[in-house]
């Protein structure tokens, strides 16, 4: 599944989801005053979970089938967290210097982390089991 220069396939869509939430946590966000029906205090930071539970998911799917550098794979998991947590930093930073309309929050930066790390937990659980299975077919 490896691409031309070790990048896998799963990795390319981890930086295409990374681009995706670069652009959603940095737009400008026109209100009109209504409160949507789906709106409650603390919205923004389920959507910051959900966003890097994705991006958990893509980046240790990713890591683990890069067959250029081995530590890569062998440290999928923790590769992953630290992008998603240098990553939802590096967001929080530039929308408090860069992008003023939006309001830099650190506790938006601690729901990315606990969403990637939901989503780390969740790719091992579908990994171990997935691999096991597969372990018992061949025999």
């Amino acid at each position: 599944m490896a691409e031309k220069g070790g990048l896998t396939r799963p990795l390319l869509f981890a930086l295409l989801w990374a681009l995706v939430i670069f652009i959603l946590c940095n737009m400008h966000l026109e209100t009109s005053g209504e409160v949507s029906w789906y709106y409650f205090d603390g919205i923004d930071k389920v959507v910051h979970a959900g966003m890097f539970f994705v991006l958990g998911i893509l980046s240790y799917w990713g890591f683990s089938e890069q067959k250029r550098w081995k530590s890569g794979s062998r440290h999928a998991g923790w590769y992953a967290l630290l992008l998603c947590m240098l990553y939802g930093g590096l967001i929080e930073v530039l929308q408090g210097l860069v992008f003023t309309y939006r309001s830099a929050d650190w506790i938006d930066w601690l729901f990315d982390i606990a969403g990637a790390l939901l989503g780390l937990w969740v790719f091992g659980l579908v990994k171990k089991r997935y691999i096991r299975r597969n372990d018992t077919k061949a025999d």
